[in-house]
């Protein structure tokens, strides 16, 4: 979910990525959000995002796409941002 989420941010930016060729092909259908903000906000991702949509929380190291998307183990060091994104989801459920 957000290696797919960084590529429709970086399509919104016009910036290329993996999934560039696939989205252009559904451009009408990403301008009914007007922007990364509006998709966003309209899909409830924005436990997934920055407060200011400027970036992706990943949930595993991100390496630009260059790596491995399927993670070997879960006992990665320094992986902090899946508990970051469970208690914010946790947190926008109560509001």
């Amino acid at each position: 979910m957000d290696l797919a989420l960084e590529c429709i941010r970086l399509f919104y930016l016009g910036q290329e990525s993996p999934l560039w060729v696939k989205l252009a092909c559904y451009r009408e259908f990403f301008a009914l959000f007007g922007d990364f903000t509006g998709h966003t906000s309209f899909f409830l991702l924005q436990d997934l995002v920055g407060p200011d949509f400027s970036f992706v929380r990943f949930l595993h190291p991100f390496t630009d796409f260059a790596g491995n998307a399927v993670q070997g183990s879960r006992d990665l060091p320094g992986v902090s941002c899946p508990n970051d994104c469970v208690h914010s989801c946790a947190e926008s459920t109560h509001r």
